[in-house]
């Protein structure tokens, strides 16, 4: 009986056991045996270069519950238990499943996922923060280095045109001033590489700034619409252009041993300008290090315009004459009307990058950047006549060779401290060279003036999330930067050589500074099923401008004792924003953003001297900062979904959007320190101008996209915009003053394009029509400085006197009375197209234009080119 029982009490005890083991080693229970379970942080990156995955899905079979990775590639589970089977899959990976313990002990959390057969889709990250795109409130559009390649653009201006939603204005073919929402030049930021490239010196008017980038070597372009003064401080009104380069690759093993080494090539030709570009870099990784290598040489002859003119305009843009010089004697020649000779110019682009990546989670980069070029011939100004079409005014207006220099370097660490959890510091150095020359027509003296930028700067980003989901993040970070401006001015004789430093400079000869301290804070919340999202930002930002005059410019104004002594300028600004996105999972999005925008008067706003058609502008040093208040809302709706090859998707999107603009900078009448209204500069009378706080603004437009996607094969995307602005303008009668509402400057027509594009395997073709309205007199902005001089008369429109040799102004009409046409509305056809030869070498051939329009783009002084045939070869090696 003893031993039965204890058999029976011994059966009894291992069956029990059996089940409690059972238990502990079953999927479905693993979590309830001694507690086992825990919580575990996941890292997600790419098999190749290590960067981290966003938005990959981190899903636990065994409980049916998961998340996705944030920005560092990260994601945390919890109650895990020891042998639940983690899935780590993202569109366009292989996925993997992979249990726990495996996870855990062998791989230490960190997940390699490689590259399907198929890749499919990427997250865009934007800014200098690199943030994920659903993070940033505003309308983003990205331009990737596929896309840049395909449209065959000749400069990082011509992308911009060419791939989104951005107004290109040009004053000569070495030029390219972007328009975003109503705002050009100084209104609009340019970042490269996360270092702003507006500078002291940047103008209201059209910049050709854009085109000292490289686009070969472009990884992608960010166009942030909409005030960006958070992020960036001052200049960021109408938005911001974010040029990225591509970085050094690295090679991920196990061994950590071995090199990589990739060379990307390209040679292109265009008709209309007889371009002859040519590109090679070379891309070296190892484990931890990288380097990336390029050179960019591009040759632009005089560009050749449409030869069909729209209806009523028999003279539009005709370069009937234009100087020549001979045996040192200046002549005026006439050759084809359509070629826009002394427009033609070279350029050449050096990048070298280095980086250094000791573990995941941390990275340097030394980043270095070189352009320059040949004289680049200011094309409206050598079109300038006197009394008749064939008296050119100038034999030579340049800009001298345009030279950038930048060098930076960054630091980004993804280990979590105290006080942040990610952080990016980035340390710059620039130098610009800004040479303007000048000589009128069989004159001896060359004038020039000289400006050379140097500016310095250093930024910090952080992010730090206050939960372990990461739904609440805090980020904060500071800016500091320092210009200084260097102007010289004079004259050349072209036949002594004798050199004489007695011209008035643009910018004070005493030597300039502008200096820049700011801080900001936001606080961004996304709801537990991500559906919503918070945006709430302020920034603070304290500008000032020291500015010394030599007492040699005596000779031609008389500047108060105070000038000489050194005087300065300081304004700071406090501004805000808030938004507010919501996306539906049927996938509407509800975009709402509240926000506030300044820009600190720079030194050509305070100190420029300038006279231009009777006119001369001179100092204003008490201008105070433009201030804006801007309101936006998105709506969007996309039915269907692609994947892969499967699918069909279409999408309706809409912006509209209204801005303040208060105490506007305008230029308008002034006095001289002396109490004059008039002086004589170069033996000529002017009138004085000076910028003033006095304008009023509003802004106001919408946007609209559809894009209809046929199983990522065919695909039909179209894009409109419109907008127009107001502002006050005050005149005097009878002693009374009288402000009314008159058409603002910078604002285009409406404009759009609309492609339809086929790819399949190894071919892709796209058939593209871009449009733009027509521009009438009466919405041409009130501008002073056009007066005509052979009649006394004041034009009185923006643009007009530009555009007396381009056929749209009859310039001696009966009873001298100024007819401005307007500028014509235009359509153009093109197709671009592509295809893959074999595994390194692919060809790209295009026509633009292809009924050869005479056209030009609101505000520009050349036309566009006519019937242009491109082609390019690429290998990839």
């Amino acid at each position: 009986m003893n031993i039965r029982a204890a058999g029976n009490f011994l059966l009894k005890w291992c069956l029990s056991l059996s089940i409690i083991w059972t238990s502990a080693i079953s999927p479905s229970h693993s979590n309830t045996f001694l507690n086992f379970s825990q919580n575990y942080t996941i890292t997600v990156i790419d098999q190749k270069t290590g960067e981290p995955l966003i938005g990959a899905t981190v899903w636990n079979t065994t409980s049916n519950n998961g998340t996705t990775t944030n920005i560092e590639g990260q994601a945390f589970l919890e109650n895990i238990g020891h042998r639940d089977i983690i899935e780590i899959s993202y569109i366009g990976y292989q996925s993997q499943q992979i249990p726990f313990y495996e996870l855990r002990k062998k791989m230490k959390g960190l997940v390699r996922l490689s590259e399907a057969a198929i890749q499919l889709e990427t997250a865009i990250i934007v800014g200098r923060k690199d943030q994920p795109e659903e993070e940033i409130p505003f309308i983003v559009q990205r331009i990737s280095k596929e896309n840049i390649a395909f449209s065959n653009a000749q400069t990082a201006a011509d992308v911009l045109r060419e791939n989104a939603d951005v107004y290109i204005q040009k004053t000569q073919l070495g030029g390219g001033s972007p328009i975003l929402r109503g705002f050009e030049a100084n209104r609009v930021l340019l970042v490269m590489d996360g270092v702003r490239m507006n500078n002291a010196i940047y103008r209201n008017g059209h910049l050709q700034n854009s085109i000292t980038i490289d686009n070969s070597i472009l990884d992608q372009i960010e166009v942030i619409y909409g005030p960006g003064s958070l992020m960036y401080g001052s200049d960021a009104l109408g938005g911001v252009v974010h040029y990225r380069s591509r970085d050094p690759k690295l090679i991920y093993n196990d061994d950590g041993k071995g090199f990589q080494i990739k060379t990307n090539a390209y040679t292109r030709f265009s008709s209309a300008n007889k371009e002859k570009t040519f590109h090679v870099d070379l891309d070296y990784g190892t484990r931890h290090w990288g380097s990336l290598s390029s050179i960019t040489f591009a040759s632009y002859d005089d560009l050749t315009a449409g030869s069909v003119r729209p209806k009523g305009y028999p003279g539009f843009g005709k370069r009937k004459y234009y100087t020549f010089r001979n045996e040192n004697v200046d002549e005026v020649r006439s050759d084809d009307p359509d070629i826009q000779t002394v427009s033609g110019f070279d350029q050449i682009d050096f990048l070298q990058k280095i980086k250094y990546q000791p573990n995941e989670r941390l990275f340097f980069i030394l980043n270095m950047q070189y352009s320059t070029s040949s004289n680049v011939p200011r094309y409206d100004n050598l079109t300038d006549t006197l009394e008749a079409a064939n008296r050119l005014k100038w034999a030579e207006w340049y800009y001298g060779p345009q030279q950038r220099l930048l060098t930076s370097f960054k630091m980004r660490t993804l280990q979590s401290s105290p006080f942040f959890d990610k952080a990016i510091l980035i340390a710059s150095f620039q130098k610009i060279d800004e040479d303007l020359l000048k000589r009128k027509f069989r004159q001896s003296h060359r004038t020039f003036q000289l400006n050379n930028v140097y500016v310095y700067s250093f930024t910090g980003d952080f992010d730090k999330y206050f939960d372990k989901k990461r739904r609440h993040n805090f980020s904060y970070g500071f800016e500091v930067s320092y210009n200084q401006v260097d102007a010289i001015a004079g004259n050349t004789n072209i036949k002594t050589g004798k050199i004489v430093n007695n011209e008035l400079t643009r910018y004070p000869s005493g030597g300039s500074s502008l200096r820049n301290l700011a801080a900001y804070a936001n606080y961004h919340w996304t709801s537990r099923d991500s559906t919503l999202r918070l945006n709430l930002g302020t920034r603070f930002s304290d500008i000032k401008t020291q500015i010394n005059y030599l007492r040699s410019d005596t000779s031609l104004i008389q500047w108060p004792e105070l000038y000489f002594k050194g005087i300065s300028n300081q304004n700071n600004a406090l501004t805000w924003g808030a938004g507010l996105t919501w996306n539906s999972k049927d996938y509407w999005q509800v975009r709402a953003v509240v926000s506030t925008a300044f820009r600190s008067p720079n030194l050509d706003d305070l100190a420029k001297i300038r006279p231009k058609n009777g006119f001369i502008t001179i100092p204003n040093l008490t201008l105070q900062p433009e201030r804006s208040l801007n309101y936006e809302i998105t709506l969007a709706k996309q039915f269907g979904k692609v994947v892969g090859n499967r699918g069909v998707s279409f999408k309706l999107s809409g912006t509209g959007f209204y801005t303040e603009l208060k105490d506007a900078i305008v230029r308008e009448l002034g006095v001289l320190p002396n109490g004059d209204s008039t002086m004589v500069v170069e033996g000529k009378l002017h009138t004085v101008q000076q910028n003033k706080n006095t304008g009023f603004a509003t802004i106001r437009g919408f946007s609209a996209n559809i894009l209809l996607n046929i199983k990522n094969r065919f695909i039909i995307k179209s894009g409109i915009n419109f907008t127009k602005g107001r502002r006050t303008y005050y005149e005097e009668e009878e002693n009374i003053v009288i402000d009314t509402l008159v058409p603002l400057d910078h604002i285009p027509p409406v404009y759009g394009q609309t492609s339809i594009i086929f790819q399949k395997n190894k071919f892709k073709i796209e058939g593209m029509v871009r449009y733009n309205g027509a521009k009438p007199i009466d919405e041409y902005a009130v501008n002073y400085i056009d007066y005509h001089q052979d009649c006394g008369l004041e034009i009185n429109r923006e643009g007009m006197a530009d555009n007396v040799e381009a056929g749209l102004i009859d310039k001696n009409p009966p009873e001298c009375k100024s007819i401005y046409k307007g500028l014509p509305s235009w359509v153009t056809y093109n197709v671009y197209s592509s295809y893959q030869l074999n595994e390194h070498f692919s060809i790209n051939l295009a026509v633009e234009n292809i009924m050869d329009i005479h056209y030009r783009y609101f505000a520009s002084t050349i036309s566009a080119p006519g019937r242009n045939f491109i082609l390019s070869l690429r290998g990839v090696f």
